[in-house]
C-alpha cells in the first residue's frame, strides 16, 4: 500500500517517514500508524500515500471499537457515580458525550447526538469502557 519495502525515503529529523508508517502498520498499530500519517500531512499536505493511510486507519479503528462496544445497538450505560466522574479531569467534548450517556440510547443515537466526528465520539467511548467509566451489557433476552 505505501510502497515497495526498499524504496528510499529522505529522512529528515523530526519528520515521519513512510517507512516508519508501514512498520506500524505491519505490528498491527493503526493509531500509531495513522498518527505518523497526519503529523506526514502537516508538512505534507498533498501526500496521497498518508491520505490514504489515515483513512484506512481510521476505518480498522472504528471497526476495533465498535467490536469492543459491542456494536452500534448496544446502549451504553454510565457505572461510575457523579462523585467519582468529576476527578477523571475531562475535556469539555467528553464531558459532553458522557453526559448524553443515560441507559436508554444505543451507541448509534450517541453517535448522533453527540455533533462530534464518528471516529472521535467512538474513540471516547472505548476510552471510557477502558477505563471502567461505562458499562456496554449484552442486551438482555426474553423468553
Amino acid at each position: 500500500m505505501l510502497g515497495a519495502p526498499d524504496l528510499v525515503i529522505d529522512v529528515i529529523p523530526g519528520r515521519p517517514c513512510l517507512g516508519e508508517i508501514q512498520e506500524r502498520l505491519d505490528v498491527g498499530d493503526d493509531l500509531g500508524a495513522m498518527m505518523l500519517a497526519e503529523n506526514l500531512l502537516t508538512i505534507e499536505p498533498d501526500n496521497g500515500e498518508a491520505s490514504q493511510c489515515v483513512e484506512i486507519c481510521r476505518g480498522r479503528l472504528v471497526d476495533k471499537y465498535l467490536a469492543r462496544l459491542g456494536g452500534r445497538r448496544r446502549v451504553p450505560r454510565v457505572i461510575l457515580g457523579m462523585d467519582e466522574i468529576r476527578y477523571l479531569s475531562l475535556d469539555h467534548r467528553a464531558g459532553f458525550l458522557l453526559a448524553n450517556i443515560d441507559g436508554c440510547m444505543t451507541v448509534e443515537e450517541v453517535l448522533d447526538v453527540s455533533g462530534m466526528p464518528e471516529f472521535d465520539a467512538l474513540r471516547l467511548l472505548d476510552d471510557f469502557r477502558e477505563r471502567g467509566v461505562i458499562d456496554v451489557p449484552e442486551p438482555r433476552r426474553r423468553r
